[in-house]
């Protein structure tokens, strides 16, 4: 049924970008069954964009849901969300224009789900204002293992799609690198940086410089404004969206 209607859609309609509305409840295919039908069929069979929504929101729209909804169009569509402000780039010591960030983590399954793999995925900038990415995406086999299994041909991705997008490769090649512990600090250097330097020269006998930061969420750190922020709506002691943390407190070597 799912199938016969994107061929559907495909051939009679010519469809480039579809807005499909799901229900809170089907008596045959659960919801969430039904998102990832969608998402197989427009993505992998059929090379559609698309971007689901509750079905209910056509009557009752929640506030500041239209925009998020078309802050997630624009992006599909090749349109700029944000900017880094232009004054926060001037001082850094190399040459931003030709400079490519890449992030990339490890995704495992639950121990209850049956998938038999893990997702790797390294995100790659296209552009000087970092506003346009490409992405490699693999499957590795299923481990509770941080490592990179295809990190190698995954760099090498990023850097062609980055050539293809500029012209030229980057010179400066700066990943960040989520999902390890403190543990595994030891084990990302002798293994995942080979990989990426392997990536580089694969591509080029020219110098790219290199380099690997780890980036954690699972940390006890906890920050607050000294003086409350009463600019809002209501006063609050959060930090602004957007801190950094880079001293003192960080490990100097990752």
């Amino acid at each position: 049924m799912v199938l016969n209607a994107f061929s559907n859609i495909v051939s009679k309609a010519g469809a480039e970008f579809i807005f499909i509305g799901i229900p809170t409840k089907h008596l045959v295919i659960p919801p969430a069954q039904m998102y990832g039908l969608i998402k197989y069929y427009c993505d992998q069979q059929f090379g559609i964009l698309s971007q689901c929504f509750k079905a209910e929101y056509i009557d009752r729209l929640p506030n500041g849901y239209f925009d998020q909804f078309l802050l997630k169009v624009n992006g599909k569509c090749g349109g700029v969300n944000s900017l880094v402000e232009a004054s926060q780039l001037r001082d850094f010591p190399f040459n931003l224009a030709r400079t490519i960030f890449v992030g990339i983590d490890v995704n495992h399954s639950a121990e209850t789900e049956k998938m038999a793999s893990s997702v790797s995925a390294a995100v790659g900038s296209l552009d000087p204002n970092f506003s346009r990415y490409a992405a490699s995406i693999f499957a590795q086999k299923k481990s509770r293992e941080e490592i990179l299994k295809n990190l190698e041909p995954m760099i090498c991705e990023l850097l062609e799609e980055y050539r293809t997008a500029n012209g030229a490769l980057p010179e400066n090649l700066i990943v960040f690198r989520d999902g390890v512990s403190e543990g595994q600090y030891m084990v990302v250097k002798a293994l995942e940086l080979p990989n990426i330097r392997a990536a580089v020269n694969k591509m080029t006998t020219e110098l790219i410089k290199i380099a690997l930061i780890i980036v954690q969420k699972r940390h006890n750190a906890r920050f607050a404004l000294t003086i409350v922020n009463a600019q809002g709506r209501r006063p609050t002691w959060n930090v602004p969206s957007g801190t950094v943390v880079d001293n003192t407190i960080v490990e100097p070597l990752y």
